[in-house]
């Protein structure tokens, strides 16, 4: 990083970046003001300000650089949509399932034995709801969610938004399942799977900034990596 640092100064002094040299000047205002009655900042004040300006100086040279070398050209619209074409994954609204929830809370502290009494007490709310109670009603009565006054009901919920397991799981359920007993954060859980909509490819016409956004970035990052790459090709270091 040392080394990568000083030849991205080099390169920036080639290109003629000057520095942001009004921050140096606030800085030294600042730590002026904040330590005005610091004895040591007083003495060591000469010794450490050519120091703090040759950091800052250098950050201040790489900073610039980077951003002028990421200022890329915006995509035109047919750019944008080959990438969009290319790659839909990213504007394709992730499957949503909407889910009810019957919830034991656990303190994450609490001893094995609250654990165990929780997962055996799940076990016996699973095993009724198989058996034909309803899971409203069993969440009415036993769930600790804020959502049991309502029989357990949480809405729809993004995909990604949940543990990989559990996306899991319940990618597996068709509407009306329910999922055993999980060990969650919070405790341990009794999902149901009521309802789910499908992913969907989002249309260009709604998405095309962002698509532009995406791939300028993209072109931006290559850019950087591009001079990353020259800068330390032929370079002497000792």
């Amino acid at each position: 990083q040392l080394v990568e640092r000083a030849l991205l100064v080099t390169e920036a002094t080639r290109r003629a970046i000057r520095p942001d040299m009004a921050k140096y000047e606030e800085v030294v205002a600042r730590n002026d003001a904040r330590f005005a009655e610091n004895a040591d900042w007083k003495n060591r004040r000469e010794v450490l300000l050519p120091r703090i300006k040759v950091m800052m100086v250098e950050d201040s040279l790489v900073a610039q650089l980077e951003k002028a070398v990421r200022n890329v050209p915006v995509p035109t619209p047919s750019e944008a949509r080959a990438f969009y074409e290319k790659q839909p994954e990213l504007f394709t609204e992730p499957e949503k399932p909407r889910l009810s929830l019957i919830q034991l809370n656990v303190d994450s502290g609490a001893p094995r034995e609250s654990w165990d009494q929780a997962r055996a007490e799940a076990q016996r709310i699973f095993e009724r709801i198989k058996g034909g109670a309803g899971f409203s009603e069993e969440a009415k009565r036993y769930s600790q969610h804020d959502s049991a006054s309502k029989g357990g009901g949480i809405g729809y919920i993004h995909g990604g938004m949940m543990p990989e397991t559990l996306e899991k799981k319940l990618s597996e359920l068709k509407p009306g399942e329910i999922t055993e007993p999980i060990t969650v954060l919070q405790g341990v859980a009794i999902y149901r799977l009521d309802d789910r909509i499908p992913a969907k490819l989002q249309e260009f016409s709604t998405v095309e900034k962002r698509a532009q956004d995406l791939l300028k970035r993209e072109w931006g990052n290559e850019a950087w990596k591009f001079t990353l790459n020259q800068v330390h090709t032929g370079a002497k270091v000792e």
